[in-house]
Formats: C-alpha cells, structure tokens, sequence
C-alpha cells in the first residue's frame, strides 16, 4: 500500500538543517527524497530546520507529484505536515502536475503546520478533489510571504492559486496568475470555495496579495 516505492530521490540533502547552514534543495531528487522523508515519519516534520532552494528545478519527469506533507500509505487519512523553513531564494520549481480528481492536499505541499515558506514561485497544472493549491493545499499556523502561483488549478472543494485552505495563518505578497476552476462534484454534494488567493481562510490574515487573471488562459471560475 505504499505510495512511494520506486521513487528515484537522492540519497541525502546537503546542509545541516540549520538557520546558517540549512538544507539544500538541488535537484527534484532532492525534492523527492524531502516529501518521503516528511510522510515517512523519518523526521518530526523537520520542525525547526530551514531549508533553500539553489537553483530552478524541473518535475517533468515525474507523472504525478507526490507532496511534501502528505500520507504515507494509501488508506492513512491524515496527512504528516511539513513543519520547516522554506526559502525559495527567488527560484521557481515548474512542470509541477497532480491528476489524481480524488487527491485531496494537493501541491507542491500537501500539509504546512507551523511552516513558513517564502521567496518561491510555483508553475504547473493541479488536477485534484479538495484542498488543492500551486503552492500548498492545506495550511495551519503557517506562514507563505512572496510566493508566486502559474498554471491551473482545478477541484470541487476548497481551492486556491496559493492555497486551498487555511486555519490560523499568514498569507503576505504573494501573486496568483493562475487559473482556478472549482464546481460541484459529480452528485452536487460538495460546494467549491475557489479564490485566486485562497479558496477558503479561517482566521487567518492575508495581505498585499494580487491575483492577476489578464492572461487568456486565467481566468477565476466556480
């Protein structure tokens, strides 16, 4: 029931994990191995530990993403969230795809908890059910400042350019150019909260943000 066997990911991460010399993020293999390491219990979440980004990385190689912050068996019903520091350093991760329409915790993170991302932006196309975001699909007492969203978003739950959803968090500078499509499920049990920002926020703070649907292909639907 393992959702990651024969997933090609680097063996370690270069750095420490610490504030001066944090992990290096170098590759989509060190990407991979980050996300399996979260899910896998491996780590608390890497709480407390930063992490950069050195370089603009590529996941076109991989069908579907697998998140970082998501569950490690395929019948778990909650996610293990990242808990680290996350700094983009102005590069982007591109090519990201989710096709899974039942996949819930959808993006680049599935599941933030007291995790702080910024200076990232995020391209690429999200296809998937509830909590589905470019950047994260679940938020809580987080914090995301100058990210950037591209791409296309689409679900029938809580989705946003940015995030999906948020409880208790921070969302600052950051730019959406993505669009976000949300309806109903086929039965038209499940109403869509779809925004370009995020689809739903609960208390939670969102500031100097703009979503920009100038570009043919954005648009903001629900």
């Amino acid at each position: 029931n393992s959702l990651w066997g024969g997933i090609e990911m680097s063996d370690h991460l270069d750095g420490e994990g610490t504030e001066e010399e944090p992990y290096e993020i170098n590759s989509d293999k060190d990407l991979k191995l980050l996300a399996y390491n979260v899910a896998n219990e491996e780590v608390d979440g890497y709480e407390g530990c930063y992490f950069i980004l050195t370089r603009d990385i590529s996941l076109s190689s991989t069908a579907s993403w697998l998140p970082i912050g998501y569950f490690a068996e395929a019948e778990d019903s909650e996610p293990m969230p990242f808990k680290g520091h996350f700094d983009g350093q102005g590069y982007r991760i591109y090519n990201l795809k989710i096709s899974d329409t039942t996949q819930d915790y959808a993006g680049l993170f599935g599941s933030l908890h007291g995790a702080t991302i910024e200076n990232l932006t995020v391209d690429g196309q999200v296809n998937a059910n509830s909590k589905a975001g470019l950047l994260a699909g679940e938020i809580n007492d987080s914090e995301i400042r100058n990210c950037f969203s591209k791409g296309q978003v689409r679900g029938v739950g809580a989705i946003g350019g940015i995030v999906g959803e948020t409880y208790d968090s921070v969302i600052l500078e950051c730019e959406n150019t993505a669009g976000v499509l949300g309806g109903t499920d086929s039965g038209g049990g499940q109403e869509a909260f779809a925004g370009g920002i995020c689809g739903s926020a609960h208390t939670s703070f969102i500031s100097d943000c703009t979503s920009d649907t100038t570009d043919s292909y954005s648009a903001l639907y629900s």
